[in-house]
């Protein structure tokens, strides 16, 4: 697989449309408070964006991994066709290339096609380094997304306490009802 400019246009765009279909939650918030119904929307889709996330994490490293076996046997055959280039029989062993050496001529002696397959590489590095850190990020939401429902579920269960008094007759004694009710 060729990286071009138009692949790398493409899958950013993508990525960033995919994104923000599940990043813009800040219209949540409406007067300093986050709707019920919206938190539970964000519970109820938290599994499918994390789906997705988990899919796309895995997709790429697959073909990251695929893409830096077939750059060491690429680089793995160029080494050793540089070593014996260079380090013959007929020279001492102090005279031989080191490894550091040899590294560099094969970038020399193969400078397009290795930056090619370097390039190729880097990308993928970042593309898979960019969804585990999208992963990690989410996984930390669904804990502030439980954490808000819970807040919601024991605000309401406050506010349900006032509205039961008052619309007693007796509040006084209902108040004392529920309060034994509740310990």
């Amino acid at each position: 697989m060729e990286i071009t400019k138009d692949y790398i246009v493409e899958y950013t765009k993508r990525a960033e449309e995919t994104l923000a279909m599940y990043a813009d939650y800040k219209h949540m918030v409406k007067k300093g408070n986050v709707d019920i119904p919206e938190v539970n929307k964000c519970l109820a889709e938290f599994f499918t964006v994390s789906k997705f996330l988990i899919a796309e994490y895995e997709r790429k490293m697959t073909q990251y991994e695929l893409v830096k076996a077939d750059f060491d046997m690429w680089y793995a055959d160029k080494f050793i066709d540089v070593r014996n280039k260079y380090n013959t029989n007929d020279l001492t062993k102090s005279k031989w290339l080191s490894k550091d050496e040899i590294k560099m001529n094969v970038m020399k002696e193969n400078r397009e096609e290795y930056q090619i397959k370097h390039k190729e590489l880097l990308i993928l590095e970042r593309e898979v380094s960019t969804l585990r850190r999208l992963n990690d990020t989410y996984k930390k939401m669904d804990g502030i997304f439980q954490t808000l429902s819970y807040n919601q579920r024991a605000d309401l269960k406050a506010y349900s306490l006032p509205n039961r008094m008052n619309n007693s007759n007796n509040q006084n004694n209902n108040y004392n009802n529920i309060r034994r009710q509740e310990a």
